[in-house]
């Protein structure tokens, strides 16, 4: 279930109108880096994309431009919402998927492992 929710949320993310509404301004960005009529999910990868897979320049032109038009903030804050929707919405089935994980052999039993951090950082 995790996994097909977390596939489903990326996709999503990406499709959203508030997410695509930046790519127009990272286009421009990277054109006038000297990568025009790149994706932002290709560029530098060797798959579909004009630039070789090695070519460190494109990286981090890319990554200016993500900053710059603030894609990638926009992008994460967008999946963060749809996490917290389906979170919400699933909240019984992922505590019953928790409690038969921890009653599974080799589970913890409700232990975290030694020395482990939760979420946010915080000691256990």
């Amino acid at each position: 279930m995790a996994e097909d929710t977390t596939h489903t949320a990326f996709e999503e993310a990406a499709a959203d109108q508030r997410v695509l509404s930046t790519e127009p301004a990272w286009r421009e960005c990277t054109a006038e880096a000297g990568y025009p009529g790149e994706d932002p999910d290709t560029i530098g990868s060797g798959k579909d994309t004009g630039v070789d897979s090695d070519d460190t320049e494109a990286a981090m032109r890319n990554v200016e431009c993500r900053e710059g038009v603030e894609l990638t903030r926009t992008y994460l804050d967008v999946l963060f919402q749809i996490q917290e929707r389906e979170i919400e919405a699933n909240q019984t089935a992922l505590r019953e998927r928790f409690e038969e994980m921890q009653a599974a052999p080799g589970g913890r039993g409700g232990k975290p492992s030694e020395g482990g951090t939760r979420a946010g950082g915080g000691q256990w």
